[in-house]
């Protein structure tokens, strides 16, 4: 992947590093092949986790239910997966978006 995003079959996939912990939820972003995100919550029971769904949703303007931990559920390496009909409001995010 030569970017921190593709098409595939099932949406918009996005490889994500997370930060837990950082007391600010925000979007850093893109680094090499990954979007850099910063969560509040601690990577405990799955918090940071459901803070990086609903810091994306938000972000993307897109419902949270659009939204699939691919895999990474345990990782600070994540993929997310974004329904396909939600394809306009990330492209939309995605030209906006300044590099590190």
């Amino acid at each position: 992947m030569d970017s921190f995003w593709k098409i595939d079959a099932h949406g918009i996939r996005v490889r994500v590093k997370v930060r837990a912990g950082s007391g600010v939820n925000v979007v850093v972003g893109p680094r090499n092949d990954e979007l850099i995100v910063k969560v509040r919550s601690p990577a405990q029971k799955g918090r940071a986790n459901r803070d990086l769904i609903s810091l994306m949703a938000e972000v993307w303007g897109v419902p949270k239910r659009s939204l699939t931990l691919v895999s990474g559920l345990r990782s600070t390496h994540k993929h997310i997966s974004l329904s396909p009909e939600y394809r306009g409001s990330f492209e939309k995010w995605i030209r906006n978006l300044r590099p590190l």
